[in-house]
């Protein structure tokens, strides 16, 4: 005996509308009234298996609902009124559903799909996900099956999650919120009781868009040949490519700079001179700048990230050569008081690639590269805790009469736990704690003790820095670097209390490092070394890339000879690809193993999932050490432990006695959202796995 199974579908509107002929004598008692909007219906099968089938229409704006089931020539309509269900028995087949929703004005909308009736179950399920090209997180489903009436999809990124109903021929569109792996769950049915079903993992990435953030800085055209052309298309250059005679000659242009500010605003800043073409009045030389293109605009950028393209609003601001607008060339056409470039960001977003379109088919093509990159101070800031950060002497490097050694590094922990924050906003803040470095002229004795104001932190202060002059400003009485008492005119107390200080400031290591001297009265230099507090590139959410090939063992890195994962490895080993590693900011490290992971053997398991097994249970609080200059990870926990337990440096447990700590060879690429980790487990036993950041 058969079984039909009860389904709902959901029928999307085909927007075929009836219109009305206007006349001069018409009434306006219905003009704002149109045809029914948003029909759909509720697609009902019988599980008695007698085929007999229920539609219940719906619509805004609709009277009633004339159905249409198409098993019959010249069927007559089917009233339906709204919340009604009309009944009908279907035999076999397949069949076109029509279902037309009239109005109040006898304005109608239509909506038809395909019915298909089989009592043979599913077979020869195909689905293809699809992400969208202009948004990472969009997939299509698009599934396949004989014989299939409908498909229930399941998208995996919700618990409890009720499957999305769609008809045979349809497809389905789900936007994800967040980057992950998610399974994608399909099933195929009939009108009888037999189903077939799919799944597979698509993996979600963070969408790469243009980041206004990544523009920002001062850039110059590059100096080399090619970098600056047009043609017919993006990429072809064949019309007129600059070479290296064009560089030499236009050495006035290749300084210009093109400035994207943080608060949004744009500059061009040409100097005395700068190319100045015909159409402006020069001779294909080098002259004086001529307006508006002469870098007086006041000009500010947006971003279109998904777009990738970069507007410049400001009459005569400009990328690349000013007479290339949207539009067409000057002086063809007019000045425009804003322009649209798409760029492109590349080497780590150190080069910008720009491309215009100047009328129909003319490409002019840039390729920039930063100049002076922009510091920015925004962050928490500490005294580098080791010896000589601290110190003054006659002379900026020369810290002869006192340096912090290693022994004030442990007296004065108190001090080197301070910080320093810059805020986005302009806002400095001194975060000093309960405890920090009391000197006598403020009442302690050379030791640690409670803040004292108005050095306690609780100055409403902002900071002004100026790269240029390389100078940092932090204006709130008792707001302060390094140490309180120096100070532009002395130091405390025998000068008054500043309501601002001004300190010469230089970096290193990435800009990570800031340098800070102060002449506190005339020949005494105090400088103090200070670093900032830098997210870790592993903080976050990782598991194994759940793809083949992720995990694998061989005789040297790079070579999974021995053993690598295939597809159906990934499928039998679901319980262990869902596994995470949970990197702290604080330094910490978790497995997250959930109730079920891959049991091995040697861990009384039959290479099956099961239940989690101490110490290699997540239970362990670890931490971890990054070395991104050696490429090595160190995992600190027994239990702790990074794509299989056994794997470990003296050799594979239980051979070997479980290690307090294991030490990885790491690389990051993607923008450190794939992790490749080698570990060699004893003597030319080389462990390989592919993580990927959530």
């Amino acid at each position: 005996m058969k079984y039909f199974k009860h389904l709902l579908v959901f029928f999307v509107v085909l927007g075929v509308f009836n219109s009305c002929e206007e006349d001069d004598d018409q009434s306006f008692a219905f003009q704002d009234i149109s045809a029914p909007t948003n029909l759909n219906a509720v697609f009902d099968i019988s599980d008695d298996d007698t085929g007999t089938v229920s539609v219940t229409p719906t619509g805004e704006g609709a009277s009633i609902f004339q159905v249409f089931f198409g098993d019959v020539e010249d069927e007559s309509a089917t009233e339906v009124a709204p919340g009604e269900t009309a009944n009908h028995v279907y035999a076999e087949g397949e069949f076109t559903l029509k279902i037309i929703g009239v109005g109040a004005t006898g304005l109608t909308s239509e909506l038809s799909r395909i019915v298909t009736i089989s009592f043979t179950p599913p077979s020869d399920l195909a689905v293809d996900v699809a992400v969208s090209t202009t948004n990472s997180f969009e997939i299509t489903v698009s599934p396949t099956a004989s014989n299939a009436t409908v498909f229930d999809v399941f998208f995996g990124d919700v618990e409890n999650e009720e499957a999305t109903t769609i008809m045979s021929g349809e497809t389905i569109n789900h936007i994800y919120t967040e980057a992950g792996n998610f399974e994608v769950r399909v099933i195929a049915r009939g009108v009888g009781s037999a189903t077939v079903e799919s799944t597979q993992t698509i993996n979600i990435q963070e969408p790469i868009t243009l980041v206004a953030e990544d523009l920002v800085g001062t850039w110059v055209m590059a100096p080399e040949a090619g970098s600056l052309g047009v043609g017919p298309s993006p990429g072809d250059t064949s019309w007129f490519a600059i070479d290296d005679q064009g560089v030499i000659d236009r050495a006035c242009y290749f300084d210009d700079t093109y400035t994207f500010n943080e608060d949004g605003s744009f500059e061009n800043m040409l100097g005395s001179e700068s190319w100045i073409e015909g159409w402006q009045g020069g001779s294909e030389a080098c002259g004086a700048p001529v307006a508006p293109h002469d870098g007086s605009a006041a000009a500010a950028y947006s971003v279109d990230g998904v777009a990738g393209t970069v507007t410049l609003n400001g009459t005569g601001a400009f990328i690349g050569l000013a007479k290339a607008v949207n539009e067409g060339e000057l002086p063809n056409v007019a000045v425009p008081s804003s322009v649209t470039y798409n760029v492109s960001l590349t080497d780590n977003n150190e080069t910008m690639n720009v491309v215009i379109e100047s009328g129909s088919g003319v490409f002019w093509q840039f390729k920039l590269i930063k100049s002076v990159p922009l510091i920015s101070l925004e962050g928490t800031w500490r005294m580098a805790p080791e010896a000589g950060s601290l110190g003054v002497g006659p002379a900026p490097g020369d810290t002869s009469w006192f340096a912090i050694d290693d022994q004030g590094l442990v007296d004065r922990t108190c001090y080197f736990d301070d910080t320093y924050v810059f805020s986005g906003d302009g806002s400095f803040q001194n975060v000093l704690g309960s405890e920090t470095w009391i000197e006598e002229w403020q009442g302690g004795s050379e030791a640690c003790g409670a803040p004292v104001a108005p050095h306690d932190g609780s100055a409403s202060a902002t900071y002004v820095f100026d790269q240029a002059a390389g100078t940092l400003t932090i204006e709130g009485a008792g707001a302060y670097l390094g140490l309180p008492k120096a100070v532009n005119a002395g130091e405390l107390p025998n000068v008054a209390v500043p309501t601002s200080i001004t300190y010469n400031v230089t970096f290193a290591d990435d800009n990570n490092t800031m340098n800070v001297v102060i002449e506190a009265g005339s020949g005494v230099y105090w400088q103090y070394k200070l670093i900032k507090d830098v997210p870790s590139p592993l903080e976050g959410t990782w598991r194994m890339a759940s793809e083949a090939g992720s995990l694998g063992v061989g005789p040297a890195p790079g070579d999974t000879s021995w053993f690598a994962i295939d597809d159906q490895g990934l499928t039998d080993r679901a319980c262990y690809f869902d596994d995470t590693y949970v990197f702290g900011g604080d330094g910490s490290f978790q497995n997250v193993l959930g109730s079920e992971t891959w049991i091995e053997g040697w861990q009384g398991g039959s290479e099956a999932c099961g239940a989690p097994v101490a110490p290699h249970d997540g239970a362990t609080a670890g931490t971890f050490s990054y070395d991104s200059a050696a490429g090595t990870l160190t995992i600190n926990g027994a239990g702790s432990y990074l794509g299989l337990p056994k794997a470990v440096n003296a050799g594979e447990l239980p051979n070997v006695a479980l290690p307090d700590s294991i030490t990885y060879e790491i690389t990051l690429s993607d923008n450190d959202t794939v992790m490749n980790v080698v570990v060699e487990a004893g003597s030319g036993v080389f462990w390989q796995y592919k993580l990927v950041k959530d």
